[in-house]
């Protein structure tokens, strides 16, 4: 089994999201934002709404066109 590029990014990107999530479950500070900070922030916005839209669209289009 080899391990391509995208596996490799994919599992840093899911480390640094568990990385976050730990920290700021350990400082409980409002210094440091967690993730359902970041979303609210993000969400507040018409512009942030459809760029989790589009971001759902393509992550949705990825998932379930892919050939077999």
């Amino acid at each position: 089994m080899t391990v391509v590029e995208g596996d490799v990014v994919w599992a840093i990107i899911g480390a640094a999201v568990v990385a976050w999530l730990a920290v700021t479950a350990l400082i409980r500070s409002k210094s440091v934002p967690g993730l359902a900070d970041m979303f609210e922030w993000l969400l507040r916005s018409w512009f942030g709404r459809i760029v989790m839209l589009l971001l759902w669209a393509e992550a949705g289009w990825h998932l379930f066109t892919q050939r077999p």
